[in-house]
Parts: C-alpha cells; structure tokens; sequence
C-alpha cells in the first residue's frame, strides 16, 4: 500500500509520538509505499525515523529502497535524492555505526554510490570523505574492512580521494593511510584501492614518485583471477606497472615479494604457494639484471618453502591415517 498525504502525516505523529515499535517502519520499504511522496517528505520520515533507538538501520533500509525504486523517476526526482543522501551520510555520526551484519554494509554502500553519483554537490561530497577519513584516522575505529566504504569514493573521484587519504603520520610514515584503505593483516591489501583506475593511478603516482609508488605498491590489487571461467590468479597489470615505472624497484618489489606470502588461506598452503610461485617471474618487465637477481633468490626461497609444507603436509596425512587404521 502507497502513503498518501494524510499516510505521511500519521507516520510523522507516530515517530512523535513512539507510538510503534521502531522495525515497523521497515515496512515503509516495500511495494514502493513511498513513491507518491516528495524527497523533502521522505526525508522528514528517514531523518525521523534514523534518531530513534535501534533506528539507524530501518533508515538505512527505507532509503536504500527508495534509491533502489528510482531509476523510474525523472531527473529532478533524484538530483533531490542525491542531495538528501548526502546530507544523510555527512550528518552521521561513523563511530555510532554499528556494521555488524551484512545488510548495513549493503545499504550504506548502495546509498553513498547514489550519492557520489550525483553529478551536483561536489563540496558536500568533499565534506562527506574528509568525515569518513577523520573518523577513520582516529582511535573512534573498532573494526577492519579494508576500506569498504570508501570504494565508492575511489571510483567517482579517484584523485581526491587518494589526496585525502594520503596523509603522513607524525612519523613521518603513511601506516594510517595503507590502514584506512585495506585490511593490513590480510595479504590481499586491495579492496578500496582496486576501484582507481590504473591509468588514474599511475598519474597520482608522478607527482611524488618517490614516496607514491611505495604507497601504491603496499595497496593496489596484487592478483586477480586469470580469466572468468578460471579460478586460477595470475598478477595485475596495475602492479606490473607500478614496478615498472617505480623510482626505487628495489624497494617496490621487495613489497610486492612479501605480499606474495599468504597470511591466510584455504586448502594446502603449499598449493596456495606453487600457484603464486610462476608470478614472481613475470615482476621484471623491464629485464632489469639486479631485479632478477633478487628474483630468482626469492623464486628459490619459496620453492624450498613448498618442499617443506608439502613434506609437513605428506607427514600430517599420515599420521592421520594410522590413526584411523
């Protein structure tokens, strides 16, 4: 059922009122119930309805539905919603957020998508990021999700956001930077950052090569799939250019060599290690002979390492068979 005029002035009383309990707003998402209302009317019931105890995620799920239902609006129609999702976002308060299941992650990413999207309101969305990343610098911080929320910020406005986010520590080191973008105790340091294209990446890099490209080799995607109907990996084109066009490739590639170590996995470790082992060749596209020197030691260390998980495997499968026996 749609919410007419007087629908919309009850809801209003009730969250005034708390005369319902607060899920049932989510009800507001459904069968397009809020399709006749204006944007300032929608955004008068999700403002009203996000302050109200465990209210944040029945908000987020009615304007996630509302943006999902807009593709059939005029232009007008969701220039209004653009703003309102961004007001939305920028009045958060992120350390309230409580990302603990996969349906607020979902919504959120699908509302700042929408926002960002807005071909409008480019101070508001600058204020939106600088929120975002301040919370995210600060000890506010409880939890680790390799940038997630900041993907949609890299594919929208690649170079600001990189500028943003690329702030030294008092150190002097960007340990806070490589933090907010990725998740560090995983060895697949990518997912915000994987969203710039490489071209726009590279380009970032130029400004400042010396210490850039340092940044974009602890951060950019290191391996992706080989082709769609394969589950084999194979190295990105955006980290071979990386090294190539690095100051210090030395240093470029001792980064990528240590990220070539799996810090978790599934299955055999020495699988995992064999499948990635051929990669390390293909880190020399400019045939640089001290380069594969360290190449060739580092493509030894780890065939060793292979011999000895394969080893430790073969003794732990026995042992478990006599066990059985």
């Amino acid at each position: 059922m749609q919410v007419d005029t007087s629908g919309y002035e009850r809801l209003l009383k009730s969250l005034e009122r708390d005369t319902s309990p607060i899920w049932q707003y989510q009800y507001l998402g459904m069968g397009r119930a809020t399709d006749p209302l204006s944007i300032v009317q929608i955004s008068n019931l999700v403002d009203g309805i996000s302050t109200k105890l465990n209210g944040f995620a029945v908000a987020l799920d009615v304007l996630g539905m509302v943006i999902h239902c807009a593709a059939e609006k005029d232009n007008l129609y969701r220039s209004e919603l653009g703003r309102l999702s961004i007001t939305f976002l920028r009045n958060l308060d992120w350390s309230n957020v409580k990302r603990d299941n996969g349906r607020v992650d979902h919504e959120l990413e699908v509302i700042l998508e929408f926002a960002l999207g807005t071909p409008e309101a480019d101070a508001e969305k600058l204020e939106l990021l600088r929120n975002l990343i301040a919370f995210e610098r600060s000890s506010r911080r409880s939890y680790s999700y390799e940038g997630q929320l900041l993907a949609p910020f890299f594919k929208h406005s690649p170079r600001e956001t990189l500028d943003a986010i690329y702030v030294a520590d008092d150190d002097g080191t960007y340990r806070t930077a490589v933090r907010v973008v990725s998740k560090i105790e995983s060895d697949r340091r990518e997912t915000a950052v994987q969203r710039v294209p490489t071209d726009a990446f590279i380009e970032w890099c130029e400004i400042s090569p010396a210490d850039r490209y340092i940044f974009a080799a602890e951060t950019c995607r290191l391996f992706e799939k080989g082709s769609e109907d394969s589950k084999s990996q194979t190295i990105t084109d955006v980290a071979v250019r990386i090294l190539a066009a690095a100051d210090d490739k030395g240093r470029v590639l001792n980064i990528f060599i240590s990220r070539f170590r799996p810090m978790s996995w599934s299955g055999p470790l020495s699988a995992v290690l064999r499948e990635r082992l051929p990669f390390l060749g293909k880190l020399n596209p400019t045939s640089d002979s001290t380069m594969q020197g360290e190449i060739d030691e580092a493509q030894k260390e780890f065939s060793d390492w292979i011999s000895k998980e394969e080893k430790r495997e073969e003794d732990e499968e026995r042992a478990r068979s006599e066990s059985f026996e």
